[in-house]
């Protein structure tokens, strides 16, 4: 395995230019670097766009906003219960 330096920047810039051209996988990748930078705008952004395309690492986190009521969001079982099926659903289809 070679030692290749990571640029978060450099990433950051190459998920968005995947995810402009609209990558689904992009956007899931977008909403997990802001959501363990703990910058909850761009997450959710990120989040949101990809769950529109299906993508199931958008549609957990996404749910997760929901689920703590981040942003302000209003805490909403129901609304996490529907993304979490949708996910369990994708996932099936995948496997």
């Amino acid at each position: 395995m070679r030692d290749i330096e990571k640029d978060e920047g450099v990433a950051i810039q190459m998920f968005t230019d995947a995810a402009a051209r609209g990558s689904p996988v992009a956007m899931g990748e977008l909403s997990e670097i802001f959501f363990f930078k703990g910058d909850d705008l761009p997450c959710f952004r990120w989040a949101s766009a990809g769950a529109a395309c299906n993508d199931v690492k958008a549609i957990a986190i996404l749910a997760d906003f929901f689920h703590h009521g981040f942003l302000g969001l209003r805490v909403d079982s129901a609304e996490v219960r529907r993304l979490l099926t949708i996910n369990l659903e994708k996932n099936a289809l995948s496997a």
